[in-house]
């Protein structure tokens, strides 16, 4: 099921205080002032029922904090804000702020893995991109203006293609392209033995020729849609191909596609996505699939 994507006029921005959370709220300013969204800042403490009080001081002294720095934000000039600070597990509270609000956009600062529950389980923002139905920005790069320049991860299927609408439809001024990642090796065939040979070499004209033709294809599916949009592709693993593009083009952020709440991408840890997220120089939009 397709999905028509209009700019979001509800935002949340999640923050724990740290500077990739500053970073992420600066760019969740820029937004909602480029949308004239509303904005929704929030913060959650997790508590120890034996520390109640111990907590509520915490989350009001946070939310006096995230006060100070919206009045010290000329980014936040003019845009709509509300400050929300709660009790209970960030991934959990923040996945159901959005859902509550009708959040149309989730901006999350970029975190790294510390403890070995974390390596092991996610961060909040692994958490968070695994279950959330809106589209989450991870932001890695304190924000000089604007996105201008995107790149769009696709592999042809449905999950792809959502995340390539949802892309032009959200920055239609941006300089749009779209990278697709394929292997030409057959396993077992060499490429110099005689018998072999001939077979590797037919394959990669073949998956050439394919992938030739699926860009193509890409490229005029999506020329009624108004942004231009240029391709490219690589030979080697996804991962590989998509950061090498983004390094060598400086890409502003990336924007991938994702299952939804439901299925593989709720059981297997480590998708392509958040693997993404961690190795990319720039932020990244991970798009969720309709359900």
């Amino acid at each position: 099921m397709s999905r028509i994507w209009k700019r979001p006029s509800m935002i949340l921005a999640a923050t724990n205080l740290s500077p990739s959370s500053d970073r992420a709220l600066e760019r969740a300013f820029e937004l909602a002032h480029y949308w004239g969204a509303r904005l929704y800042v929030v913060h959650a403490v997790h508590v120890d029922r034996h520390r109640i009080e111990e907590a509520a001081a915490r989350t009001k002294a946070a939310e006096n904090e995230i006060k100070l720095k919206i009045a010290n934000s000329p980014a936040a000039a003019g845009v709509d804000v509300e400050v929300l600070t709660t009790l209970g597990s960030p991934a959990e509270r923040i996945l159901a702020k959005c859902d509550r609000l009708f959040i149309d956009l989730c901006v999350m600062g970029a975190s790294e893995r510390r403890t070995l529950g974390q390596k092991l389980l996610g961060t909040t923002v692994d958490r968070v991109l695994r279950h959330a139905l809106q589209p989450v920005l991870s932001v890695h790069r304190p924000v000089v203006g604007p996105y201008r320049k995107i790149g769009i991860a696709t592999d042809f299927l449905p999950p792809s293609r959502t995340a390539l609408d949802c892309a032009l439809a959200l920055f239609p001024s941006a300089e749009a392209t779209a990278i697709h990642a394929y292997d030409v090796l057959l396993h077992g065939l060499i490429a110099s033995d005689r018998v072999t040979g001939p077979l590797a070499e037919r394959h990669e004209r073949e998956m050439m020729e394919h992938v030739q033709h699926s860009l193509s294809a890409l490229i005029d599916g999506t020329r009624a849609a108004g942004p231009e949009l240029s391709v490219a592709s690589g030979i080697g693993d996804p991962e590989a191909v998509v950061t090498e593009f983004a390094e060598r083009n400086a890409v502003d952020l990336m924007v991938v596609g994702t299952h939804g709440r439901t299925g593989i991408r709720r059981a297997v840890l480590g998708s392509v996505a958040e693997r993404l997220i961690r190795q990319l120089p720039c932020d990244v939009l991970a798009v969720p699939s309709p359900q």
